[in-house]
């Protein structure tokens, strides 16, 4: 008990970006520097968060912020089928994506963040957990041409604005009957998550999930095109 107290703490100290290590089923999440050690059996992510993450970490509470715990427990239970690729649309530190690729619903990941430092972070962290060789950490500039469909999996975990605003790409970025996790946006702004994301993707409203105020909501890629048009539009928003 003593040494859970003592590595508790060394997370914690002021002044540091961190939080408490979390157990989500089969996946437990620590702070790359935490001493505790993971319980047995389980699969293990090690992250370090930075300013560029802040939908990672609560900012008045030293714990994963509500939204990417609730999309870990997405991914945690999809089956682990150990192949395909996962776009982290917005991934910050990454964790999702790594989480992915950790409990095998996904052999590859495409980490993507408009910040450049979030997505060096993405990269560092993706390293640190043994997967550079797996996940392509990239800047994600708006697209002008159609991009080739490539994901089988999708996650994005951010706020309603930016989320609605990039659902033209993702669309565009995903193979049909992929499946898609988004959250990051409140129960006052799902009807405009919906009228962005329900022309190509299959959204199940009646199992969107509350955590604390914070909703998520998956859906499937319809069979639905994205015209060279509207990603043109898109692009200069």
């Amino acid at each position: 008990a003593d040494r859970r107290i003592a590595a508790l703490v060394l997370c914690l100290l002021p002044g540091t970006r961190s939080f408490a290590p979390v157990r989500c089923g089969r996946l437990w999440v620590a702070p790359a520097k935490c001493a505790e050690l993971p319980p047995h059996g389980v699969v293990e992510v090690r992250l370090e968060v930075d300013d560029f993450t802040f939908l990672a970490t609560a900012e008045t509470t030293p714990r994963l912020h509500t939204t990417t715990r609730s999309m870990l427990e997405w991914l945690e239970q999809r089956a682990p089928i150990g192949r395909g690729t996962c776009l982290d649309y917005g991934c910050g530190s990454g964790i999702l994506g790594i989480a992915a690729l950790r409990l095998g619903v996904a052999a590859e990941a495409i980490l993507t963040d408009i910040h450049e430092g979030a997505v060096d972070c993405a990269g560092a962290n993706a390293a640190r957990n043994g997967l550079a060789d797996r996940c392509a950490a990239v800047t994600n500039l708006p697209a002008i041409v159609p991009p080739v469909p490539n994901a089988d999996l999708c996650v994005a975990n951010m706020l309603a604005g930016p989320l609605c605003s990039v659902a033209l790409d993702i669309a565009g970025r995903v193979r049909d009957g992929a499946d898609i996790g988004l959250t990051g946006f409140r129960r006052s702004e799902l009807a405009s998550v919906i009228y962005a994301y329900g022309p190509y993707f299959e959204l199940d409203i009646e199992g969107a999930v509350e955590r604390e105020g914070w909703l998520r909501l998956s859906g499937i890629r319809r069979a639905a095109l994205v015209s060279i048009d509207s990603l043109s539009d898109s692009a200069v928003m």
